[in-house]
């Protein structure tokens, strides 16, 4: 028991090792905090105005949607540690590692399924098997993905049975079983519980030689990315990168042939960030999760029973319009992680035989990062201006249109942040920021809807003002500052 108990610390001392317990704790903190505001916008703003326990329930369902998230990206990463456990050095040399892997994997699977099933019972008053399947199911998936990435595939046709069954003309399968079995779809169920998690488990730990190893690598690879350490690219990546590639082929052609211009320095100074913050990759990862996502629905819609072509319509102009208009967030996101990964080409550029000294290259690649944030910034406000004329017509939600998007304009505080000061790859103030710009928008709001609309477009004028403000000020403290390469100062 003290191996298996072993087992199951390590996700969590791995994620204490990243030296972000701060944003854990704020993370946790922010559960709560949705909760009392959610519950807070239902007491004061709802037609029929509930009782004061509202505000106790959604403490509660707080804490237990804190512990479900928690547990279950504790056991996903358990999962994926058994890649880095189950090496094809310890399947042959650790004694009983496999046993000791399995029980560690098929107890939580057992448990989180009877908490599932407890939950059901109190929540409908009566036993019910399908929370429980649903339960063992989902994690057994997320189980075996950690051998082949393409068991995405069998369960997103898991969720076609039903259409496919239906098209068959059999409108209740669960009575059919019933009537052909002549067992209860229940007890069906319950039987296959143990069927499933036994062909998971036992088709994850037969993996051998080179599938072993591939196995072991994939998991080496996404641990080198949580920690921060270079990866490198792909064919995906290096598809989405081929305008920036070809840009910077452009750029280094013409700076050999005018070597001593400090434009040509100022272009080439850029690209030692990459391709993954240059407003073109971004620009193409959008595009490509926009058709990917009409795509995945277009499928659902083709298999269904009932065509909902006005909900294909709508998730194509409501998730397309979300994912253009929220660019800036998305370089947020990558902000750091690629500052950290780029910092020893960011030393490299101190080595150059014309270096044109600290404050100056500081002051080149802090450029570059705001033209960037800005591009995408400006993209975000030519997508949301004919959708506010032509599509909103006005109202509260052109309003609150307008309010996200000067709302994500305070993101740019995370590009002139002092990148020195990084030690690790979670040391930064990422979490911080995107609070601040929630609340931000959620007095916008609330201003809006206690007093007036009008109040909303003066409020989001006072953010963008009081942002660049701010901005101003920063970038004239970080003047006197060595802000690269990354981790300098640690």
């Amino acid at each position: 028991m003290k191996n298996i108990l072993n087992i199951w610390m390590q996700p969590v001392y791995a994620r204490l090792n990243m030296e972000s317990r701060k944003s854990l704790i704020l993370v946790m903190a922010f559960f709560l905090l949705a909760g009392q505001l959610i519950a807070s916008s239902l007491y004061f703003w709802s037609a029929k105005k509930p009782d004061v326990d509202i505000f106790g329930y959604a403490f509660l369902f707080s804490i237990a949607a804190l512990i479900v998230i928690v547990f279950f990206t504790w056991y996903v990463m358990l999962a994926q540690n058994i890649g880095l456990q189950y090496s094809p050095a310890n399947a042959r040399l650790v004694p009983a590692i496999r046993r000791h892997l399995q029980i560690a994997i098929i107890i939580p699977i057992l448990f989180c399924a009877l908490l599932a099933g407890l939950a059901g019972r109190l929540i409908v008053h009566e036993f019910s098997v399908w929370p429980m399947f649903v339960c063992v199911a989902v994690m057994v998936f997320f189980t075996i993905i950690v051998r082949t990435q393409w068991a995405v595939v069998p369960l997103v046709l898991c969720f076609q049975v039903p259409a496919i069954m239906q098209r068959a003309g059999i409108e209740h399968f669960d009575k059919y079983l019933e009537r052909s079995l002549g067992i209860s779809f229940s007890v069906l169920l319950l039987l296959a519980i143990p069927v499933i998690i036994y062909a998971g488990i036992y088709w994850i730990f037969s993996i051998r030689d080179e599938a072993l190893f591939n196995m072991h690598k994939r998991t080496l690879a996404l641990r080198a990315g949580i920690a921060g350490t270079r990866i490198n690219e792909n064919r995906v990546s290096l598809s989405l990168a081929t305008v920036f590639l070809v840009w910077m082929k452009h750029c280094v052609v013409r700076g050999l042939r005018e070597p001593g211009s400090v434009q040509t320095l100022k272009r080439l100074h850029g690209f030692v960030f990459g391709p993954r913050v240059h407003w073109t990759t971004i620009c193409l990862q959008v595009l490509a999760m926009l058709a990917l996502g009409i795509f995945s629905v277009f499928l659902l819609d083709t298999f269904s029973i009932k065509k909902d072509h006005d909900f294909l319509t709508g998730f194509s102009f409501g998730f397309g319009g979300v994912l253009l208009v929220a660019q800036p967030l998305f370089f947020t996101f990558l902000l750091f992680y690629t500052m950290y990964q780029t910092r020893y080409e960011q030393a490299l550029l101190q080595l150059v035989p014309n270096h044109v000294g600290n404050a100056a290259l500081d002051q080149m690649l802090m450029r570059y990062l705001l033209r960037q944030f800005f591009i995408l910034y400006g993209l975000s406000v030519l997508v949301s201006v004919p959708v506010c004329i032509f599509v909103l017509h006005g109202g509260l939600q052109a309003a609150s249109l307008v309010l996200f998007l000067s709302c994500l304009f305070p993101l740019v505080s995370a590009v002139v942040f002092n990148y020195a000061k990084m030690k690790a790859l979670n040391d930064h103030p990422m979490l911080k920021i995107v609070i601040i710009c929630l609340l931000i928008f959620v007095v916008g709001m609330t201003l809006g809807l206690t007093t007036s609309l009008t109040l909303i477009w003066w409020y989001s004028a006072a953010v963008l003002c009081a942002t660049l403000i701010w901005l101003r000020k920063t970038m004239k403290m970080n003047a006197s500052a060595i802000m690269f390469p990354t981790g300098r100062s640690v």
